[in-house]
């Protein structure tokens, strides 16, 4: 083989080992054997044993001149082999290891170095032999060149001739042996450096801890493995953050952790660790190598706080401390004292809660502190002193019963308690039918004086229309709205005409509807000196106004006499059976005054009639 093809074949070697590593490199980033792999060692393969079937011919025909086989001498990638048992494993497995081409050289020269050396012995034994003969002088033997015999062995099939003596030929034979040495040194020293830097950049590439050059943070992590940096990130960094507090002045404190703190430092150390760690040998050696003039610098990124969280805490605590103004309002009627009961006023409070927000935000941003929430007082509306001056006795109405019978005051008594304490809440009708009920024994009520239809006469529950009358009156003065009213048959005499207002169960009723904005109360309760009481308790008329009940006569109804003849009495006499009485039509105002006494308004309540009756005599026919 020549000089330039065993060059050739050692950078075959060369360069199927290289594709071998660059394998086993990506193998040992945790991932599967790759095709170049795979390829390499197919090409490595191929390289030996393309070269072993001549070389074994060689060594076969060198031993067969007798020489012993020289033991087969170790190469440098021998080292590689044992460094991964893997592949050497797997390439056992699959055939027997071929001789390299440079252990079969050796191999060759220590057997033609033999051969030759056996070979000079017999010549020169018959040379001496031949001399003593023919008595020639004795001739210095002239070495065959074992490399010459190599050649002529394997090259040319000649491998059984006798060498022959050449004349003149050494000097060349040794160059050309010098010349092959000195190139398989030559390669064998270009194959120790190429192994000697494989593996530099093999022990700086597989190095378990951060590359040269990296940091993260501003930290040099160079030199740390990824525990040991997840580790110092967990006990010094991370906590320097996750510490920071808040400390929310009459509240509690809170953690960064609570209000969203987040980190992604466990990611980035993985990819700094990461970075240079995939690819072939020589591109991550560049890779590694280009760090250490560049450094590589990695950034975390902390979220120190969600602003959805800082929303919702600030909501959660409003809540807490946020309370409505309370008005002073009526709480209860004490109808035995005939007065409101009120409700204090009390001050809202309310969380400023942009305010809040905002000062959490810059304090977190600051590195924790504390803050101080501002809480603004809310005033009522309506204070205890506001209402009392505004709700009381609207007003009254009274009528005289001084000349009533025990029973008729009896009537009038029982229908004044069963009104007393009377609610109407805004939009309700009173009924007097409804609210005192059938007037009858069985519930108290007694015979007394009483009118239907113009006449006067004994009936259960007789008097109970002044109460109606008495509340009528009390209704339109304090500004409610009458829906029914009836006027008596004939004119009573407690009030003017115009002004009272009959009932009679079933028939005749009085209603009215409270049209305010708050709850109407009755008061009704006959004095000592028997006089009839209706007072109504709400919210006053505005601005000191009040209401009074004006009733005047408009006309004047004459009775008649009617004469009727009767024959059992005597002639010239007479008898009245029906005393006659003038009627009357009346008209009634609901008059509002302002607080200066000036009428604002004037307006008719409603109309009266009292028919007339007629006298009646009985005269003898």
């Amino acid at each position: 083989m020549s000089e330039k093809k065993r060059a050739s074949q050692g950078k075959q070697d060369f360069d199927a080992y290289d594709a071998l590593l660059a394998a086993e490199g990506s193998a040992g980033d945790g991932k599967q054997p790759s095709a170049a792999k795979k390829s390499a060692g197919k090409s490595a393969g191929k390289a030996k044993a393309s070269e072993g079937a001549p070389a074994k011919k060689r060594a076969g025909t060198a031993a067969g001149k007798g020489g012993k086989k020289k033991p087969k001498a170790s190469e440098p990638f021998d080292e590689l082999d044992e460094a991964f048992p893997a592949a050497q494993a797997k390439k056992a497995k699959k055939k027997p290891k071929a001789s390299e081409p440079y252990d079969e050289l050796d191999e060759a020269f220590a057997g033609t170095a033999k051969g030759k050396k056996a070979a000079s012995g017999k010549s020169g034994e018959a040379a001496a032999a031949k001399g003593k003969k023919s008595g020639a002088p004795k001739e210095k033997e002239q070495e065959t060149d074992p490399y010459d015999a190599l050649l002529a062995t394997g090259e040319n099939k000649e491998a059984a001739a006798p060498a022959r003596k050449r004349k003149g030929g050494g000097l060349g034979m040794a160059a050309v042996l010098m010349t092959c040495i000195l190139a398989l040194v030559g390669l064998g020293i270009r194959q120790v450096r190429a192994y000697s830097e494989f593996l530099e950049m093999r022990r700086v590439v597989e190095q378990q801890t951060f590359y040269e050059g990296t940091s993260v943070d501003g930290v040099d992590v160079s030199g740390m493995s990824l525990d040991e940096a997840l580790i110092h990130w967990e006990t010094n960094v991370e906590p320097a953050f996750e510490s920071v507090s808040l400390k929310i002045e009459g509240s509690e404190s809170l953690s960064a952790i609570q209000l969203g703190y987040a980190s992604d430092y466990r990611e980035v150390l993985r990819t700094a660790w990461s970075a240079g760690r995939a690819g072939g040998l020589e591109q991550r050696y560049k890779e590694v190598t280009r760090r250490k003039d560049s450094p590589t610098k990695f950034v975390v990124h902390r979220r120190l706080y969600s602003e959805d969280l800082v929303d919702q805490y600030v909501q959660a605590l409003a809540d807490a401390v946020d309370t409505p103004a309370q008005d002073a309002h009526i709480k209860s009627f004490d109808v035995d004292k005939r007065a409101f009961v009120f409700a204090e006023s009390r001050e809202g409070r309310e969380l400023d809660q942009k305010s809040l927000r905002t000062d959490m935000i810059s304090a977190l941003n600051a590195g924790g502190g504390s803050v101080t929430p501002v809480v603004n007082s809310i005033a009522p509306e309506v204070t205890k002193a506001d209402i009392e001056s505004s709700y009381g006795m609207i007003t009254s109405a009274v009528t005289s019963a001084s000349s009533s019978s025990a029973n008729r005051l009896n009537n009038i008594d029982l229908a004044l308690s069963t009104i007393n304490g009377t609610c109407l809440k805004p939009g309700d009708t009173f009924s007097f039918n409804t609210v005192v009920g059938k007037r009858t024994t069985d519930r108290g009520y007694k015979k007394a004086p009483a009118f239907s239809s113009g006449e006067v006469t004994q009936q259960v529950g007789g008097g109970i229309c002044q109460v109606s009358t008495t509340v009528f009156n009390a209704a339109v003065k304090s500004d409610l709205e009458i829906v029914e009213r009836h006027n008596h048959s004939i004119p009573v005499g407690y009030v003017d005409k115009g002004k009272d207002a009959t009932v009679d169960w079933g028939v005749q009723d009085l209603r009215f509807r409270n049209t305010s904005d708050d709850n109407i109360y009755l008061c009704c309760y006959l004095t000592d000196k028997k006089r009839v009481m209706v007072e109504v308790y709400g919210k006053l008329l505005p601005d000191g106004q009040y209401i009074t009940v004006e009733a005047y006569t408009t006309g004047t109804l004459h009775s008649e006499t009617e004469y009727r003849t009767n024959t059992f009495l005597s002639p010239g006499k007479t008898n009245v059976i029906q005393e006659g009485r003038t009627g009357y039509t009346a008209s009634a105002y609901k008059v509002r005054w302002s607080a200066s006494d000036e009428v604002i308004s004037r307006e008719l309540l409603c109309t009266s009639r009292y028919p007339a009756r007629n006298t009646i005599i009985e005269r003898a026919g």
